[in-house]
C-alpha cells in the first residue's frame, strides 16, 4: 500500500514538473505575442495557459492549497473590485521591493487582484531555518519548517507570510515539491541569499 502511494506521489510530482515546463513556455509565447502586438495570440495562449493553471493545481498536496486559500483569505490589500484582471500578467507573481517580498495574486470569487507583503527580516528568517535543511535528502513537510520557526528567536510569523515565501522560493527553484511528501532543500539553496532587492 505505501509503495503504491509512493509510485502516485512520483507520478504526481512528474506531471507537476511537465506542467510547469510547459506553462512557462506559454507564458512565453504570450509575452512575445503581447510585445508584437498579436493579442489574438495572447488571448488564445492565456486560455491554454488557464487550462494548465488548473490541471497543475489539480495535481498539489492538499496542504498547499489550502496555504494557497488561506494566502488569499487573509489578504489586506486588495485592489478594487471592479479592477480587470490583466491578461498580460500571470498569477500569481512575485517582487523583492524596497525590503519586503510581494506576492500578487488573482482572487477568482471577487475577481479582483490581492497581494501580501513578507518583511526581509522575515524572509531572511525563513531562509536561514531552511538552510539548515540543505543537507536532507529525503522531503520535508512544511508544517515541520513551520513548528521549527516558532520556535526561534524573533516575533510569530503569520503562516500566510511563511506560506508567500515557500511559494516564492519554489517557484524560482530555491526548493522543491515532492509531490504530497513535502520539499526538499536545492543544493543552490544558499544563491537566495545574493539575490537582488530593488529600491
Amino acid at each position: 500500500m505505501l509503495r503504491s502511494m509512493s509510485s502516485q506521489n512520483d507520478h504526481s510530482t512528474d506531471l507537476i514538473h511537465v506542467l510547469e515546463s510547459a506553462e512557462a513556455g506559454v507564458r512565453l509565447i504570450m509575452a512575445t505575442a503581447a510585445k508584437a502586438g498579436q493579442y489574438g495570440q495572447v488571448d488564445e495562449a492565456r486560455r491554454i495557459a488557464l487550462g494548465i493553471q488548473s490541471m497543475r493545481e489539480s495535481l498539489q498536496p492538499e496542504e498547499l492549497k489550502a496555504a494557497e486559500a488561506a494566502v488569499e483569505s487573509a489578504s489586506t490589500d486588495r485592489a478594487p473590485s471592479e479592477v480587470r484582471r490583466n491578461k498580460k500578467v500571470s498569477y500569481p507573481h512575485y517582487e523583492l521591493r524596497r525590503d519586503h517580498l510581494i506576492r500578487t495574486g488573482w482572487s477568482k470569487k471577487k475577481r479582483a487582484a490581492y497581494s501580501h507583503k513578507v518583511a526581509r527580516k522575515v524572509f531572511e528568517r525563513i531562509v536561514s531555518l531552511l538552510d539548515s535543511y540543505r543537507s536532507k535528502s529525503n522531503p520535508i513537510q512544511a508544517e515541520v519548517w513551520m513548528k521549527d520557526l516558532e520556535s526561534t528567536d524573533g516575533e510569530p510569523v503569520p503562516s500566510y507570510q511563511f506560506y508567500v515565501a515557500i511559494g516564492f522560493l519554489r517557484e524560482n527553484g530555491y526548493i522543491k515539491q515532492v509531490g504530497r511528501e513535502g520539499y526538499l532543500v536545492s543544493e543552490q539553496f544558499s544563491a537566495v541569499k545574493s539575490i537582488s532587492w530593488l529600491k
